[in-house]
């Protein structure tokens, strides 16, 4: 070969290199998961330290099933896929969170080129991105809705992190949304005012604790074991209300909160509030009306919209809009303007 060929070669082979190495890279855990990729530090507070003395960060837990959307509440059509990629544009845009985002695929879909390009968009935007497979007996849709629950599994979440589940299709509007994570309780149901007041189950967006402390309260590895461990509980709840019935009743019989004895809850759960009365001020964070959810419905709150929420009906033209009126807005104030 002479010099012009190697030469070529060279050349040639330093591209492919350049290009395979500035491409986002595929991240498929193993069993505990891991990364060691470096993300920026998120401290809510002075007192917001680990054991290693470093500001410790909040992560924001997500999860969306790629292969299909769930048939509950004729939401088949809703664009559950872009509304991650732009809840959690909206969430790095808005505030100092970190992201995970829990990307549920069929078996069939493994080698999807579209698949592939999915989760490296949700890596440019600057998410934590964990493929998971389908569960044999489970849907993916299902399988969703729980895995976010296990966000303290993954290696790069240290047990002092806080985790926050949300919503995909939930944007945030105001940089001072989880300003109470400052406050030294033990869980935070932001909505907890608003399921009080309606007699349901704890709504998942949003609740947040540290990350060794959803290791405990959830208590099993997976979400199989969640719901063969939990059959007499789960069996007289609707599969949408798996997740809201489960974490309530893991919450509950934790002693981190409490409720009225009178409340509905208590009979959903099966537990008996007299065997768990207690004063839970010190333990667990009551949120108020402002953390309410904002719509095209209801389009303010009293101190302000904190963030917007979508029904089944609603396409990618309304996610885009809301999307753009929000980005807009000033960044550290809260977006009370409304969003028609």
């Amino acid at each position: 070969m002479g010099l012009k060929q190697r030469t070529i070669l060279c050349c040639l082979l330093v591209c492919v290199y350049l290009i395979w190495n500035l491409q986002p890279k595929l991240f498929i855990p193993t069993m505990g998961g891991s990364s060691n990729a470096k993300r920026t530090e998120v401290s809510f507070g002075s007192s917001s330290v680990n054991e290693g003395g470093n500001a410790r960060k909040t992560w924001v837990s997500l999860s969306v099933c790629w292969s299909k959307n769930t048939e509950f509440h004729h939401k088949q059509q809703f664009p559950y896929k872009l509304a991650t990629k732009l809840s959690t544009r909206l969430w790095r845009m808005k505030t100092f969170v970190s992201t995970v985002v829990f990307v549920i695929y069929d078996v069939k879909d493994k080698f999807n080129v579209e698949l592939r390009r999915y989760v490296l968009d949700l890596q440019h935007i600057g998410n934590k991105v964990i493929l998971v497979p389908t569960l044999p007996n489970m849907s993916c849709s299902l399988q969703s809705q729980l895995q976010r629950l296990f966000a303290f599994k993954e290696d790069f979440i240290r047990s002092t992190d806080l985790v926050v589940t949300s919503d995909v299709d939930a944007f945030v509007m105001d940089i001072n949304i989880f300003k109470p994570l400052e406050e030294n309780y033990r869980v935070w149901i932001f909505q907890y005012k608003r399921f009080v007041q309606s007699g349901g189950t704890m709504p998942m967006t949003f609740i947040a604790m540290t990350a060794g402390d959803w290791k405990n309260v959830i208590g099993v590895d997976s979400p199989a074991d969640l719901v063969s461990a939990n059959g007499n509980l789960l069996k007289s709840a609707s599969q949408w209300f798996y997740d809201q019935t489960f974490i309530s009743y893991a919450i509950l019989k934790s002693k981190l909160c409490f409720l009225p004895k009178i409340h509905p809850l208590w009979k959903i759960v099966k537990l008996d509030p007299l065997r768990y009365d207690f004063n839970d001020s010190c333990t667990c964070f009551h949120g108020g009306l402002k953390y309410h959810d904002c719509t095209y419905k209801r389009t303010h709150q009293p101190e302000g919209c904190t963030w917007w929420h979508f029904y089944p009906h609603e396409r990618s033209d309304s996610l885009y809009k809301t999307f753009y009126r929000i980005s807009e807005s000033e960044n550290k104030t809260s977006s009370s303007a409304v969003v028609n």
